[in-house]
């Protein structure tokens, strides 16, 4: 069969509906890379990036240190309550040195290390990956 035979059989208005159809998918594919690009490159030195890498360091410190460190029962209790820790601490015990990380507006505003508290709730079934995050920043000096 000769695929050039078979699209000259397609009568006008379903070529049209297909060049629609492929002209927006490749609008919403571009859209979607703006819009992945933006966030990735463009969201440096804000609030919510700092959340971010606060919130990967604290799953990694409770992952690798912390949840081998309490008991079930403990982890039940601390549910309720939380694990608080400073960003001070958890960048010590990770032996985390790129203080950058956490400055805003090219390093003019620089988080408060022990000022800034996280919270870490551990959740039912209270496997490793089971946990919530708050983070609680503080700028001042």
């Amino acid at each position: 069969m000769d695929i050039l035979g078979e699209i000259s059989n397609i009568d006008d208005n379903t070529k049209r509906l297909v060049k629609i159809f492929i002209i927006g998918l490749v609008v919403l594919i571009i859209s979607f890379l703006l819009i992945t690009v933006k966030r990735n490159i463009f969201d440096i030195n804000t609030e919510k990036k700092i959340v971010r890498k606060i919130e990967k360091l604290t799953g990694q410190y409770y992952t690798e240190t912390l949840h081998d460190a309490f008991t079930l029962k403990e982890l039940e209790k601390r549910s309720s309550s939380g694990i608080e820790i400073d960003l001070y601490a958890l960048l010590y015990k990770l032996k985390y040195k790129k203080f950058s990380d956490f400055y805003l507006d090219n390093g003019n505003k620089k988080c408060n290390l022990t000022k800034t508290i996280i919270t870490l709730y551990p959740k039912s079934p209270y496997g490793v990956k089971d946990y919530t995050i708050d983070v609680k920043l503080d700028f001042s000096k």
